[in-house]
């Protein structure tokens, strides 16, 4: 069967990451993405703490389902998130480029609120001011951010609700 997309997307699955240095794995379903998210997550967090005792850490909102599976790992190891500058790479803006209101829907730093800070024990939540969206009116301010903090630990990309990875939109059909 030939595919109308380019060749770059027509990689056979025994073939992705092949001659690179990025590890793919396929998993069965949605919710094996958000386990072993979760759980990669956690293991990045905690071993940036055991060897540095502060952590910068870039996170997707999407794929969705891993945050309160890793509210629910960090309440159960007790792990303090005091240290761990968590950055997410977007939110949504208005007309005018400003943030939208947290409470709309598709607001990342809304989501993000609900679904993984107040599922969190209190005393184990990053302190607000370290749960950082891109400002679209100071944005230097990420890189000062990370400079501060001694550089960033990882990196985790995301999926969104139409397969596009990290905001690259798939071609239109």
């Amino acid at each position: 069967m030939t595919s109308n997309w380019p060749e770059y997307l027509n990689i056979p699955q025994s073939q992705l990451g092949e001659g690179l240095p990025v590890r793919v794995d396929v998993v069965a379903d949605q919710a094996a993405v958000a386990r072993q998210m979760a759980e990669c997550m956690l293991a990045e967090i905690r071993s940036a703490l055991e060897s540095r005792r502060r952590a910068v850490v870039i996170i997707p909102v999407g794929p969705v389902d891993q945050y309160p599976l890793l509210a629910r790992l960090i309440n159960q190891e007790r792990l303090s998130l005091q240290h761990v500058l968590l950055i997410n790479m977007d939110e949504y803006l208005t007309d005018a480029g400003d943030w939208i209101d947290a409470a709309h829907p598709l607001s990342f730093r809304g989501y993000m609120q609900r679904a993984f800070y107040e599922l969190i024990a209190p005393e184990l939540q990053p302190p607000v001011e370290q749960r950082v969206f891109p400002d679209p009116r100071q944005l230097e301010a990420i890189s000062r951010w990370i400079a501060d903090w001694g550089g960033v630990d990882t990196c985790f990309g995301g999926i969104g609700i139409n397969g596009h990875i990290a905001f690259n939109e798939p071609p239109e059909p």
